[in-house]
């Protein structure tokens, strides 16, 4: 079967800190690892982007790097930790009826674990949590992607690497 889409509309205020883009969610967990250190902004400056957001439910398992793959033949690109700031504060009820993940941005542990943000509920707790890039998301979970822009090759970066890997 296709995959479900719902475009959304957000503004990201790359005038703002990504403390300060955190805290607008008013979050009741945020995961104490998604830091500017760990998760950098993109954008800067005062500039504020509005950006269309498409939430894409496979309705089945899937890996992160499938998901991926997915994503870009579909024309779209992974969102990023900035974009969940930005859904997560404008749209504050969307976490309580599913969980929305953020492949765009990713941090590796020293452990090695490679971790993603994502927006969900979890003990009735609205939250800005981080979740493992290895194994699969269960059938339930929306990925955030945007509109691939010419400018931004890191998802056919992330393709030629799945392939080399395959060799």
């Amino acid at each position: 079967s296709q995959p479900q889409r719902k475009t959304i509309s957000v503004t990201v205020d790359y005038g703002l800190s990504l403390t300060d883009m955190i805290a607008k969610g008013k979050y009741e967990y945020v995961n104490s690892d998604i830091t500017a250190e760990h998760f950098p902004v993109l954008g800067t400056g005062a500039e504020k982007e509005k950006t269309e957001i498409v939430l894409v439910r496979f309705g089945f398992a899937i890996g992160s790097d499938k998901a991926v793959t997915e994503l870009a033949v579909m024309g779209l690109e992974p969102a990023r930790l900035e974009h969940a700031c930005a859904l997560g504060a404008t749209y504050s009820d969307l976490r309580r009826k599913y969980s929305v993940v953020f492949l765009g941005s990713s941090w590796v542990r020293p452990s090695r674990y490679r971790r993603v943000p994502y927006l969900g509920l979890w003990d009735r707790e609205r939250g800005l949590r981080l979740h493992d890039w290895g194994g699969e998301w269960d059938a339930h979970y929306r990925f955030a992607a945007v509109r691939k822009t010419a400018g931004q090759d890191n998802i056919d970066d992330h393709l030629e690497l799945l392939e080399r890997e395959k060799t």
